[in-house]
């Protein structure tokens, strides 16, 4: 269909018929024509040129076809409306007439497009908090109903999908035991449950339950079981949070680690000299990345990487020296305080007004920032940039091998040494102690800072290296 403008009626066009040829003007084409067809010729509909008004009389197009054509951008997209209207000699109506009759019509259809765009754009509103409402939903069920929902499906879906009897049984028992916590067996016996350090994970819905937890439990197996059963905290729960994800479309990460990312090892044992101790924490002091420097400075104190990012402003206390790391995220199951040194303090100089976290997502306002970034780009670099080798667990490897988590073997390894007592070792890695259940308060933290001091003052040699607790 070709369809020729008419001058002064920019959202009007004519479709062009053998009547309409007389009345046209050639024009020049605009530059889409040009690049688009450079012979191309274009015509337009001057109403008000003499050959117009010479030919024009009130019968002189019985039959045309008007377009009204009109666009507008509405989020940045840009929306289409048109109508078209189709006159015969019954009409008799001249051009100029029918445009008259039809000037409001691009004014309505603007007026379309936005109340469209309206009702669409409250139709994706609504559709967002539905799905937020069942994001929440979804994400609330509790751990054990999450299970009982997986593990039909693993015993009564398809064969391809299904588990064989022995992984059934398997499966169902290690649940119940060490999630579950049923202290009855099937025939109704009573039976002894292993301690572990969260009773409750079981009646923890989904959307609270975090990678520290499941690594606690794996944790827990492995030290009072052994390492096989250790991995099947991996075997039964990863695969079940996948499945529970997809179906439900949960946006959210797996927080069961996979078995590559959890080295399930009965012992590892890190033995680095003080020299390349000295080296790894000078290149931490020299770091390019401040932000990522500053979180560093924090887990080197022998704290754990969720320790640090999800620490919060609020638990950090400016005035009396001293950082509060929640029950919620340490593995002790209990607050512990500890000194806030002056290394840390300085890193507290570019907090915004209403920050949450202390390392916040540079993404997502309000939550903290992920803890793999951390261990997968600049804890690798940081590592990279120490030569030689280690020992680990008595044979010699690269420091490829060595793990942001080692610091805490290299810690231990070094007040041990120094003769520090077990107790305040423990403290220092934030160890939970049978002996002391109360929370970790100023008695403990002073010398937790005291023996981390110590370390610092072996490692960078303000002290001889042989030095020992209680004679500085």
């Amino acid at each position: 269909m070709n369809l020729i403008n008419i001058k002064d009626y920019d959202n009007f066009w004519i479709e062009s018929n053998d009547l309409l040829q007389d009345y046209l003007l050639e024009v020049e084409c605009p530059e889409r024509i040009k690049k688009k067809k450079k012979d191309e010729k274009c015509f337009i509909l001057d109403l008000k040129s003499d050959i117009y008004k010479k030919k024009n009389k009130s019968t002189a197009l019985k039959d045309f076809t008007l377009l009204v054509r009109v666009s507008k951008v509405v989020d940045k997209t840009q929306k289409f409306k048109k109508k078209k209207f189709i006159f015969s000699s019954a009409d008799n109506l001249t051009l100029l007439q029918a445009l008259i009759k039809h000037s409001n019509t691009p004014e309505d259809l603007l007026s379309q497009i936005e109340s469209e765009a309206e009702k669409q754009k409250s139709l994706d509103e609504a559709k967002v908090k539905q799905a937020k409402v069942d994001h929440v939903k979804k994400s609330n069920v509790i751990l054990n109903d999450v299970w009982d929902e997986f593990y039909l499906h693993k015993t009564t879906g398809a064969k391809t999908t299904k588990w064989r009897d022995t992984t059934k049984t398997t499966y169902e028992s290690f649940y119940n035991v060490w999630i579950r916590r049923l202290s009855q067996d099937k025939r109704g016996n009573p039976k002894e449950l292993p301690l572990v350090s969260n009773e409750k994970l079981g009646l923890t819905p989904l959307s609270e339950v975090t990678k520290d937890d499941c690594i606690t439990l794996i944790d827990d197996v492995n030290e009072l079981r052994s390492l096989r059963t250790a991995t099947t905290v991996i075997e039964v729960l990863r695969p079940m949070f996948d499945w529970y994800f997809d179906k439900y479309e949960v946006d959210r990460r797996n927080p069961v680690p996979s078995k590559k990312d959890y080295e399930l090892n009965n012992k590892r044992i890190v033995d680095l000299s003080l020299l390349q101790v000295r080296e790894l924490y000078q290149s931490i002091d020299n770091y390019n990345n401040v932000y990522f420097k500053n979180m560093l400075l924090w887990i080197r104190t022998g704290r754990r990487r969720g320790e640090i990012v999800n620490l919060k402003i609020e638990n950090i206390d400016t005035i009396d020296k001293s950082f509060m790391v929640e029950v919620e995220t340490n593995k002790a199951k209990v607050d512990m305080t500890y000194a806030l040194r002056p290394e840390l303090e300085d890193t507290l100089n570019d907090i915004k007004d209403g920050q949450i976290y202390l390392f916040e997502s540079p993404r997502i306002s309000g939550q903290s920032i992920d803890a793999n970034e951390v261990s997968k780009n600049h804890w690798t670099k940081i590592r990279d940039s120490i030569s030689g080798t280690f020992k680990l667990n008595g044979k010699r490897v690269g420091f490829t091998k060595l793990h942001l988590h080692d610091i805490r073997h290299i810690i231990n390894g070094v007040l041990k040494r120094a003769e520090v007592p077990q107790e305040i070792r423990e403290k220092v890695l934030g160890h939970k102690n049978t002996s002391i259940n109360e929370r970790y308060g100023v008695g403990y933290y002073d010398d937790i800072d005291k023996a981390y001091q110590l370390f610092l003052d072996i490692v960078y040699g303000v002290v001889p290296k042989d030095i020992k607790w209680g004679t500085v």
